[in-house]
């Protein structure tokens, strides 16, 4: 880690390790500290499933901030990167679209 007096040190708000890394998209749940939406088991796992996603769109993109800010990340960790297309369309979509449930 570089050193100097006006660097403060960095404090994520979720540190994965690589071997801990969630299961899936419930353990994703518990970590990202959202709640059980209410209803019918099918209406529960159909809102969970988005706000997960958005939550790990928004982890990605502290990341990739932080990365940006931080030459030292950038050294250890490579440039910034964007979200992958494919990912913001769908994101894009999840906002604009409702299901009938």
């Amino acid at each position: 880690m570089q050193s100097n007096k006006n660097i403060v040190p960095l404090e994520w708000t979720r540190d994965f390790s690589v071997d801990d890394l969630p299961a899936d998209i419930e353990a994703l749940r518990l970590v990202s500290t959202l709640g059980v939406p209410g209803g019918a088991p099918v209406v529960r796992e159909a809102l969970t499933v988005p706000r997960v996603l958005r939550w790990l769109v928004g982890q990605w993109s502290e990341t990739e901030q932080t990365k940006n800010r931080r030459r030292y990340l950038r050294d250890d960790h490579g440039e910034p990167e964007a979200l992958p297309p494919s990912w913001l369309v769908s994101m894009q979509a999840a906002k604009t679209a409702r299901l009938p449930l």
